[in-house]
């Protein structure tokens, strides 16, 4: 199967009319102000659903073998350096292409700009536009030459893709030491203790993430439960520490496309509410893991991607 592709999406660059005026009855020669907008616009779900696509069809076309229930996204992207314009568009396909909660990608500004026309004179101003896949750029370039406004020019846009890496399962890791923590245990955003029992007596517990290509394994949603009854089905989190059983419980969602990709522990002195899960970046969080048993509080947050 291919797990790694490199494909070419199309965008155009054009001009596109910002005004006409005929001053051609006149005997004098008149000015005209008019507000222009600078910006750059782009909506990471309509370029992804698009690398997704563009990249399944580019390996069927290839009679590269495709991996079935995987879903493609972009690593990196990019137009020629060689273009006029490659950095301001590079700038920006480097953030479309960053995973982000904000799915629109916004910068705009605008300016007033004052054009003079002859008696008897005619003039059409035109800005030139980049136009891709979730992408539009209008530039702070103008012209009043018809023959070059009517120039339409295709741009190559090359992207670096991979099949996205989702979370099929949470594994949990008991240890007797510290030291003997897998290297792949689930770290704590701010560098605090990753080991879920700290601060109680018990064994050391650690988070290990398993992963998968196959968006249907990969996990939608995870809950807390506490509870004094034992569930053979799943690891207990406060193994060695007495009280009551806590546990990680998956949620796979076939519906929701939505898919878990990156997992952390967030410690804290407070509470932790969605809100500031939100606002720090994360899709979504347990509730307190060390809820009801004392110490800080301890959830499990996590990010998601679109699988297309």
């Amino acid at each position: 199967m291919t797990t790694e592709a490199k494909i070419k999406l199309k965008a155009v660059v054009y001009w596109e009319l910002v005004f006409d005026y005929d001053n051609s009855s006149n005997t004098g020669e008149i000015t005209q102000s008019y507000t222009v907008k600078i910006s750059q616009t782009s909506t990471r779900s309509t370029f992804a659903s698009e690398v997704s696509t563009t990249t399944i069809d580019t390996l069927t076309k290839n009679n590269q073998e495709v991996d079935v229930g995987a879903s493609y996204g972009a690593i990196s992207a990019n137009v020629s350096a060689s273009w006029e314009h490659s950095e301001e568009v590079n700038n920006m396909l480097e953030k479309t292409t960053q995973t982000s909660t904000e799915d629109t990608y916004t910068v705009e500004t605008e300016e007033t700009r004052s054009y003079t026309i002859g008696p008897g004179g005619m003039l059409s101003l035109f800005q030139k536009h980049f136009s891709g896949p979730g992408m539009h750029v209008a530039f702070d370039v103008f012209t009043t030459d018809l023959e070059l406004a009517k120039e339409r020019t295709e741009i190559d846009i090359d992207v670096d893709v991979e099949a996205i890496r989702f979370v099929r399962e949470i594994r949990v890791v008991y240890t007797d030491i510290m030291s003997e923590a897998p290297g792949d245990h689930v770290r704590e955003i701010n560098g605090k203790n990753p080991d879920i029992n700290y601060g109680f007596n018990g064994k050391f517990v650690w988070l290990v993430p398993e992963q998968t290509r196959k968006t249907a394994q990969a996990l939608t949603n995870v809950e807390f439960v506490s509870q004094a009854e034992s569930d053979d089905r799943y690891w207990d989190l406060a193994a060695g520490a007495g009280g009551s059983n806590r546990y990680l419980i998956p949620v796979y969602d076939t519906n929701n496309k939505d898919k878990i990709y990156e997992l952390a522990l967030w410690r804290s002195d407070s509470y932790i509410t969605h809100d500031k899960v939100k606002a720090a970046g994360w899709s979504g969080t347990t509730g307190d893991i060390n809820s009801g048993r004392g110490g800080t509080y301890l959830n499990l947050v996590w990010k998601t991607r679109h699988a297309y």
